[in-house]
């Protein structure tokens, strides 16, 4: 795909869904570099590099390489990218977005008082019988 093909007006302006993190893994595992991911996904390459260093775990694995030296590890780490980990971290700083009732953070600014934006459901102990 060329430039003339490819241009910011067609590109996508909402976040990245399950789906296309799935994509991402996929070709990251293919071996693909950010540039053809973003040009599959009609997405910015920066967007695609972002979302790689939201998602990328250290993965140990056992070095097929076996030794009596002490210096040569026993195990090699290495950076991969798990789609679910880019969707946890993404619903987690999601959480922090939106406005706040200014109320509660003055109140727990002034008093320490640990109050919570929402309230946090009940557990029912009993089943209603009607």
């Amino acid at each position: 795909m060329s430039q003339l093909e490819f241009t910011p007006s067609e590109a996508k302006r909402e976040h990245i869904n399950v789906e296309e993190r799935k994509i991402i893994e996929r070709m990251l595992r293919e071996g693909a570099d950010k540039g053809q991911i973003a040009r599959a996904l009609l997405r910015d390459k920066s967007t695609i590099k972002r979302e790689i260093k939201r998602g990328s775990v250290i993965q140990r694995r056992q070095n097929p390489y076996i030794s009596r030296n002490p210096s040569v590890p026993d195990y090699l780490d290495e950076i991969v990218y798990r789609w679910d980990v880019g969707q946890r971290v993404y619903e987690e700083h999601r959480q922090n977005c939106g406005s706040k009732n200014k109320v509660v953070a003055w109140l727990n600014e002034s008093w320490g008082l640990g109050y919570c934006s929402t309230p946090k459901p009940k557990k029912m102990t009993k089943s209603l019988k009607y």
